[in-house]
């Protein structure tokens, strides 16, 4: 998954940028996802689900004719980029400033050196214009720019799995960063593994502790078993869910 952070002042054309991306993106079949900073309480503090919530519900589910909202507790950057790495190619962050992701920067007049941290490019309303930068500038509105743009993202290193184990000696967010710098760092967690466990399709992401206990627990059960040799094993089941079961 590649994650790619937009930044920009306000009406510095960072929307417009990241729809243009995602829609490029879409309709080449990738799964994309967009985190966005708002203010607190945007859904207001006075609608039914705020009400079931601060009551001390898990999660609202919310369903019309055209949306499905589910309200959870906040999350932090890195739970959403481990949870969002099993589902999408694409992880997009719109805003926060504080982050030093690979950056697409969006500027509306001038540039503002503040911002200019782990560019990629230079991108929004005064992409129209005449800049003087470092760093190439794309305007959106243009296919062959969007196509070069969408090129630099596809070359960024993929993140890794948001596990934070501290194995590589700093934490995912460091390691994302430099690999972008130009580092060559491996997950230790992404390295050829020994176990494979995946629930309906999505693979489950294991500590290598984890993984040693998982080994030892099926290999001592399974060399009980008559005819069990050692090689490669598949084992498939189905589970119950929690509510049926007695």
């Amino acid at each position: 998954m590649k994650v790619i952070q937009v930044v920009g002042y306000k009406k510095s054309g960072k929307t417009t940028v990241i729809e243009k991306l995602v829609d490029a993106l879409y309709k080449k079949g990738k799964h994309v996802a967009v985190f966005k900073h708002c203010g607190d309480d945007f859904f207001g503090k006075e609608n039914d689900s705020e009400i079931f919530f601060h009551a001390g519900a898990s999660e609202i589910f919310l369903s019309s004719p055209n949306l499905f909202y589910e309200r959870k507790s906040a999350k932090s950057i890195d739970e959403l980029l481990r949870d969002a790495r099993q589902k999408y190619d694409y992880f997009f962050i719109e805003g926060f400033k504080e982050l030093l992701y690979p950056r697409i920067v969006c500027f509306k007049e001038d540039v503002d050196n503040v911002l200019l941290k782990n560019v990629i490019a230079i991108s929004g309303v005064i992409a129209t214009k005449d800049v003087n930068s470092e760093y190439e500038v794309f305007d959106i509105n243009s296919k062959e720019d969007l196509d070069k743009l969408l090129d630099k993202i596809e070359k960024l290193p993929n993140y890794p799995v948001g596990l934070n184990c501290g194995k590589c000696n700093m934490n995912c967010r460091a390691l994302y960063t430099a690999n972008f710098r130009g580092k060559d760092l491996k997950c230790v967690i992404d390295e050829k593994r020994d176990i494979e466990i995946v629930v309906n399709g999505k693979k489950l992401e294991l500590m290598q502790f984890i993984e040693k206990i998982a080994i030892n627990t099926f290999s001592g059960f399974l060399s009980t078993l008559k005819g069990y040799e050692d090689g490669e094993v598949e084992i498939k089941f189905t589970t119950k869910k929690r509510s049926d079961r007695k």
